[in-house]
């Protein structure tokens, strides 16, 4: 997980907490399948006037899939870092599901992995 984020919105300590709670290794000893090796999050926190979008990309080669997380950088100047952290944790699940559901992988248990990353990233309440 990284961020590309207005500097006043202070996204890096969102992705600290993730770090913190172990995001890299958590899922290394499961096995889902052999079709994604590897899941990437992008937290993107920008002007909506650069009128960027979201990218989903899945790379055959690499088995990997990259996901940009698109946050409201109005919000994100406003409010505090807990409903920050819940907002991201929110999105990661519903974009998460949506990237899987892109792509049609023949080898990858989504419903396991899916219900895994959920209770991981619901169990995560520090801040």
């Amino acid at each position: 997980m990284t961020s590309d984020a207005h500097s006043g919105v202070k996204i890096r300590e969102i992705v600290r907490i993730f770090k913190m709670n172990n995001l890299k290794n958590q899922f290394n000893d499961k096995d889902y399948g052999i079709d994604i090796k590897l899941i990437a999050f992008f937290l993107i926190c920008r002007d909506s006037k650069l009128n960027l979008k979201q990218r989903i990309r899945f790379d055959k080669k690499e088995k990997t899939l990259d996901i940009d997380i698109m946050l409201n950088l109005d919000l994100f100047r406003k409010i505090q870092s807990r409903e920050k952290f819940e907002i991201v944790r929110d999105k990661l699940k519903i974009d998460t599901q949506k990237a899987i559901d892109k792509f049609c992988f023949k080898s990858f248990n989504e419903k396991q992995f899916m219900k895994d990353f959920t209770i991981w990233i619901d169990g995560i309440n520090t801040l």
